[in-house]
């Protein structure tokens, strides 16, 4: 075998390891529950900020259901509160007024009414997705569902009642769901701002097997040089 061909077969056999190497993925460990994370995620595709459509009444609640659903995800249980109210309501225990946030409040009316839990739900699976909160609470206990079944839950107790500044959620685990549920016997109110969901798609380095064998020729014409004036 004469070594031309000798070195079209190495390029050849570097090229398709390095085409192989460059379809593998690289799937996370496990589950990691985000919790008191002052970014979240790390590169989200998309962040959603409830700023264009909270507020937007003068009083009382409007539901936020699908008002998002052109970018795939729905809300349950979650209202946004009339502006006017974040000047003639006093929120007790929960005094922070964000009229850019969705809250479990369901009327200002008789007093402040919640409910709970409330949840956050995907047209399609995510890996990841992280939301600022604030509560009247510290505790606070977030499950991820698939198809309405369990996949991970995590409580935790250092959820502040304002202003929102850390974001928490799930990361490495599937789901179609995130509930939200306050602790507490009280008030159990709670408000979210800031979803981000997804990661957004980094651009592949574009490889074709012509740099690969191109790199590969000329190391064999180097070696044969060497070789011809050692």
């Amino acid at each position: 075998m004469n070594s031309f061909l000798k070195c079209t077969l190495v390029a050849q056999a570097g090229a398709a390891i390095a085409i192989a190497l460059s379809s593998v993925d690289i799937a996370p460990a496990h589950a990691l529950a985000i919790d008191t994370s002052p970014t979240g995620l790390a590169n989200p595709a998309q962040t959603i900020d409830f700023s264009d459509l909270a507020g937007g009444g003068s009083f009382g609640t409007t539901a936020l259901t699908n008002q998002y659903s052109s970018v795939g995800v729905t809300f349950s249980n979650l209202y946004f509160v009339g502006s006017a109210d974040f000047d003639t309501i006093s929120f007790g225990e929960f005094p922070y007024q964000d009229s850019a946030s969705a809250f479990n409040i369901t009327s200002l009316s008789n007093g402040m009414t919640t409910v709970n839990p409330f949840s956050i739900q995907f047209a399609s699976p995510q890996t990841q997705a992280a939301f600022k909160i604030y509560s009247s609470t510290p505790t606070v206990t977030f499950t991820a569902l698939l198809n309405g079944t369990l996949i991970e839950s995590f409580t935790s107790s250092s959820v502040t009642n304002g202003p929102p500044g850390e974001y928490y959620g799930f990361t490495g685990v599937t789901f179609d769901q995130i509930q939200i549920a306050v602790g507490g016997s009280d008030l159990r109110a709670a408000g979210i701002s800031s979803l981000q969901v997804g990661e957004a798609t980094p651009v592949p380095f574009g490889f074709t097997p012509l740099p690969g064998l191109a790199v590969s020729g000329l190391l064999c014409g180097i070696n044969r040089l060497r070789k011809r004036f050692a």
